[in-house]
């Protein structure tokens, strides 16, 4: 269990860093400090060791307490965005188009990189207005002309 937000950031890092690392982030990871704890503040800085659970090393990483937390800060308005949820497509002639940009408005051809078939399930990376931002490579109109698109998963 998670008893303090020191503690919820040190996870975080350690999935980040496993992620940035190309290591898995299902892989269980342990934080050495070297100099015990510290507060979350800008002037403070801790160095960590991360230790994968099979014994491998990762490199020392010194990083600031005030730039973690802005980066988790920055995380979670991408997450209040909606970032990270998940669509199924609803369609009405079998597919929904995926365009480069979300600018040119829904009728544009010019940008259109791919499709989406019936059924087919997407994560969202970021959305403006009706428009989202998927991980199929673009961007998808989610409601348009009284039809919902991309519909929400409620996980």
């Amino acid at each position: 269990m998670i008893t303090s937000l020191s503690s919820l950031i040190r996870i975080l890092y350690c999935l980040s860093m496993a992620l940035l690392l190309n290591r898995s982030a299902t892989a269980a990871f342990m934080i050495k400090h070297a100099g015990g704890r510290t507060k979350l503040g800008p002037e403070k800085v801790r160095m960590n060791r991360i230790e994968n659970v099979g014994g491998d090393f990762l490199p020392e990483k010194t990083i600031d307490d005030g730039s973690l937390l802005e980066s988790l800060r920055s995380r979670q308005q991408e997450i209040e965005k909606g970032a990270g949820r998940r669509y199924i497509t609803r369609t009405q002639k079998g597919f929904l188009n995926v365009h480069s940009t979300h600018e040119s408005g829904p009728y544009a051809v010019d940008n259109i990189v791919g499709q989406l078939e019936e059924g087919q399930i997407v994560t969202s990376v970021g959305s403006y207005e009706e428009w989202i931002e998927h991980d199929a490579g673009g961007w998808s109109i989610s409601k348009f002309g009284g039809f919902t698109w991309l519909e929400p998963l409620n996980e």
